[in-house]
């Protein structure tokens, strides 16, 4: 034990609002209370005792707050804070948990694009446009595999709050292109939860299809061109037609000759992530009606490249760039992971 450090029970952890009712339990994160940050560890061989650290240095990772700690780094998660405040069960954070690692993989193929963007300026790579190519597939296959952890999130939180409810089939994809009334009869969701899967279908779809074409039949983007205000994409390929119901590319931001920005598709992907999450935590919380709040607080994510989260709004209005700009972005303290 150090003057940092204390010993406390379950019961006095300070963002705890009300205790959990089983299955329900009180979920281990990090706390900021406007001055400093807090971390707690259960204590192995004493069952309901934890240890708390004052002062740590959260390099990333989650915590409950009332406000940033970091405006510009971290971001909120308003589905992180429903699972903790509300259906705080250990196989539903598990879910939100891997999702959350999803969250922060979208970003990274930013900072990458943004990287090599700067490194083309400065000298010519023959590889970059290689480079950038296998960039869009994994993050249109990374935005795949987070549409399926929100839904592992639904399928945990029914089980959750009605253990009479139909067992759901692991896949978004096998709830969002049925109808409403299949999703409210024969499989029992609640009307803002199906209402969710309704809204989201467009854009799964069509990114969905773009991940068959790169996974299943052999497609790649086509015709990537270096620009010195970033990567542009030629809109006439396979990959980009089939994008090209969502209007990711407005034609007032194309290069001439029908070339759309890599950082537009990359930031739409981004962004229409975090859109999901915050639309299925309105939906949980007003589908299954919680009981009394677990913890207080917001739920923040800091990750290096929380920066890039907060630009994805700018990059979808101005997708050109001054990439050395974005680059440095990532400040030099910020602490590497």
């Amino acid at each position: 034990m150090t003057k940092n450090s204390r010993r406390l029970s379950v019961a006095e952890l300070p963002y705890l609002r009300e205790p959990a009712s089983l299955p329900r339990g009180v979920p281990l994160t990090s706390r900021f209370d406007g001055h400093a940050f807090y971390a707690y560890h259960a204590l192995v061989d004493e069952p309901g005792e934890l240890l708390e650290l004052r002062d740590v240095g959260l390099l990333w990772g989650e915590y409950l707050a009332e406000r940033p700690a970091d405006a510009a780094l971290d971001l909120p998660s308003p589905l992180g804070t429903a699972v903790y405040r509300h259906y705080s069960a250990q196989g539903v954070i598990r879910a939100y948990v891997d999702l959350a690692h999803d969250l922060d993989g979208i970003l990274a193929p930013i900072r990458t694009l943004l990287v090599l963007a700067e490194r083309e300026n400065r000298e010519r790579d023959p590889s970059s446009s290689w480079q950038v190519g296998h960039l869009i597939e994994g993050a249109i296959g990374l935005h795949r595999s987070a549409y399926d952890l929100m839904h592992r999130v639904v399928m945990r939180v029914n089980a959750l709050t009605d253990v009479s409810a139909p067992r759901l089939k692991d896949s978004f994809s096998k709830l969002a292109l049925k109808d409403r009334a299949h999703l409210v009869g024969p499989l029992a969701l609640p009307g803002p939860v199906a209402d969710f899967y309704l809204c989201r279908a467009e854009v799964f779809a069509a990114t969905r299809d773009v991940r068959d074409l790169v996974f299943h039949h052999g497609h790649s983007p086509d015709h990537v061109f270096h620009f010195e205000d970033g990567f542009g994409l030629a809109l006439r390929g396979k990959v980009a037609e089939t994008l090209g119901a969502l209007d990711v590319w407005a034609p007032d931001r194309q290069k001439p000759n029908a070339i759309g920005s890599v950082l537009e598709l990359l930031a739409f992907l981004a962004d229409d992530l975090y859109d999901a999450t915050a639309a299925l935590a309105e939906a949980l919380v007003a589908g299954y009606p919680p009981e009394a709040d677990v913890v207080r607080g917001t739920l923040y994510r800091r990750t290096a490249l929380g920066v890039y989260g907060h630009a994805q709004g700018r990059y979808r209005k101005a997708p050109w760039v001054d990439v050395a700009a974005e680059v440095s972005l990532v400040r030099d303290d910020t602490p590497e992971l």
